[in-house]
């Protein structure tokens, strides 16, 4: 989940930099480095995340997860969980919208 929050964060700056959502994942890594390529790797299936922009502020993220978003406590112990990632074990796409600019925060300086 904490990749999802990292692509999630770099897409919405993306989107903030560039006025849409990029076609593909890949696109994060040109330019300016939103992403590392190991950020876009699942941990479960050694595979890169499936993405899909769905229009001009939605996108899903894919992933096989080995368990449900709500028993992270039970194996870990104390665990922050972000509603928005919700899940069941198996494969699942999770869709997002891309937050407003005063979510996000300013943007960055550049050197």
């Amino acid at each position: 989940m904490n990749r999802f929050s990292q692509i999630d964060s770099a897409l919405n700056t993306y989107y903030y930099d560039n006025g849409k959502l990029p076609n593909d994942l890949d696109l994060m890594l040109s330019g300016i480095t939103y992403l590392r390529e190991e950020d876009m790797i699942d941990p479960a299936t050694g595979k890169k995340f499936e993405y899909k922009a769905i229009d001009k502020n939605t996108y899903e993220l894919c992933a096989t997860f080995k368990i449900a978003s709500k028993d992270y406590e039970n194996i870990n112990g104390p665990y922050y969980f972000d509603k928005r990632w919700d899940h069941q074990p198996g494969y699942q796409c999770l869709r997002q919208k891309v937050r407003s600019e005063k979510d996000v925060g300013p943007k960055p300086v550049a050197p």
